[in-house]
């Protein structure tokens, strides 16, 4: 479910950058086409790109508020597009009326899309997720999973185990109650040989969570004395 969310926030931001280079084009072609634009006027226009550049960056990075900014940026761009237009009127030939009376059509539709992708408030909700959990590595580099509220996840959403703290220790027991590993002081998953018949109290187990795509993979470290790697 969530990597559907994050494939179609992702589409709808393209969608959305797309229409925005159209929307641009149409702005500009008007613009130069008036014949009116001043010097302040020009330095708006370059603003307003900056603006829309910068939200649509927000919006790849899980900002939702950026799809309302550059629909409200554009939306005000319109009226004014509109405005230079019945400007142009008596000047401009009944085609020429029907050309850009269809193009700004275009830019209202441009304009008002970003307030109904909605698809990009669930890729907002991934992303925001994804960045605030710890993730955790084993000692060969390979991302395993996550660790949040005590309990340690794969990214894949299967539950692996508690994180108990026991004199500095954070380590892992499965819902038997069994020893797994621990988390060693670098944020990688380890088992110590010494622990291995150590328990705590059985518990319920989570129910699974949704998947995640995992980080990038870490350089493989040396394995110390009476310790091996973990994964499951």
């Amino acid at each position: 479910m969530q990597k559907a969310s994050v494939i179609q926030g992702k589409r709808s931001i393209a969608i959305i950058a797309y229409l925005t280079l159209i929307f641009e084009i149409i702005s500009i072609a008007l613009a130069v086409y008036s014949k009116s634009m001043t010097d302040i006027a020009w330095l708006a226009t370059i603003a307003r790109i900056v603006i829309e550049l910068t939200a649509l960056a927000l919006m790849y990075n899980g900002k939702n508020f950026a799809r309302f900014l550059i629909g409200t940026v554009m939306s005000i761009t319109v009226v004014f597009n509109v405005i230079l237009f019945v400007n142009m009127v008596p000047n401009l030939v009944t085609a020429q009326i029907v050309i850009i009376i269809l193009l700004l059509l275009l830019q209202a539709v441009t304009a008002v899309y970003p307030f109904f992708a909605k698809d990009i408030s669930g890729y907002a909700i991934y992303t925001t997720q994804y960045e605030s959990l710890e993730w955790i590595w084993n000692w060969s580099g390979k991302c395993f999973g996550y660790i949040d509220r005590d309990e340690l996840w794969k990214y894949s959403g299967q539950f692996a185990g508690l994180v108990v703290k026991d004199n500095g220790a954070e380590e892992v027991y499965n819902e038997n109650g069994e020893y797994i590993c621990e988390v060693y002081s670098n944020g990688r998953l380890t088992v110590s040989l010494k622990k291995k018949d150590k328990r705590i109290d059985p518990y319920n187990k989570p129910t699974q969570r949704p998947s995640f795509e995992p980080r990038e993979n870490k350089i493989k470290m040396p394995m110390y004395n009476e310790y091996e790697d973990f994964w499951m």
